[in-house]
């Protein structure tokens, strides 16, 4: 039997878009800071929208690194999924998962 109850619906799907909404807006303001330059964030209040500085900043993240950082983003990476690529993913997986290898690391 299928009931029609619209107050329940309506309050489910408010429920629902706001857990949503909760969920991306750190996301979405990251996304924009990214697009920033570092004194374009720190002013009060801090944009909403997206900026121009997207390829630089980006480019520079991933080719010379940041400032306090002596090493760029993309090698580092690159080399650990040579040597193994399922390490990033079975660190995650507690060791109860996999009964071969319980009470081992590495």
């Amino acid at each position: 039997m299928v009931e029609n109850r619209p107050f329940v619906t309506f309050l489910s799907h408010a429920v629902m878009i706001l857990g949503v909404l909760v969920i991306a807006f750190p996301v979405y303001v990251t996304f924009v800071a990214s697009t920033h330059t570092l004194e374009r964030i720190l002013e009060v209040p801090m944009p909403l929208l997206p900026g121009d500085q997207l390829v630089e900043n980006y480019r520079q993240a991933l080719t010379a690194g940041s400032t306090t950082s002596a090493r760029p983003t993309w090698p580092i990476g690159r080399g650990s999924w040579r040597r193994r690529p399922a390490g990033a993913w079975t660190r995650t997986i507690p060791p109860a998962a996999f009964p071969d290898r319980a009470g081992r690391s590495g």
